[in-house]
C-alpha cells in the first residue's frame, strides 16, 4: 500500500510581505490564507447552494464547509473552531460568498 504523509503543521516562519515607511512588516505563515483548490471552492459552494435551497429559513449562518480531500464530501459547519482529520480542510464563509 502506498501512503503519502503530509505535515500535520505548517511551520512557523517570518515573512516579509511589504515594506513601510517605519521598516519592514513582517507576518507569520499561520496570518496568510492558504493557497485555495478552485475545486474544493465549487465544491463548498454548491453544498452552501444546495443547504440554503433545501432550508431556505434556517435561522443559523455557517462558519464554513469542511471537505474531505480524498472522498470530496463537504459538510456545512457552524461551530466558531470545528476539529478537523488531516485530509479535512476548512473554506470560510467569507470565501464561499466571495
Amino acid at each position: 500500500m502506498y501512503t503519502t504523509e503530509r505535515p500535520l503543521s505548517r511551520p512557523a516562519a517570518d515573512i516579509p510581505l511589504s515594506s513601510s515607511a517605519n521598516g519592514l512588516e513582517h507576518h507569520h505563515l499561520e496570518d496568510l490564507p492558504p493557497a485555495l483548490d478552485p475545486m474544493l471552492l465549487q465544491i463548498a459552494q454548491h453544498a452552501y447552494r444546495t443547504f440554503y435551497e433545501v432550508h431556505p429559513d434556517y435561522p443559523q449562518k455557517p462558519v464554513g464547509v469542511v471537505i474531505n480531500q480524498i472522498s470530496l464530501r463537504a459538510q456545512l459547519v457552524f461551530k466558531d473552531k470545528p476539529v478537523l482529520l488531516i485530509q479535512e480542510c476548512l473554506i470560510p464563509l467569507s470565501q464561499i460568498e466571495a
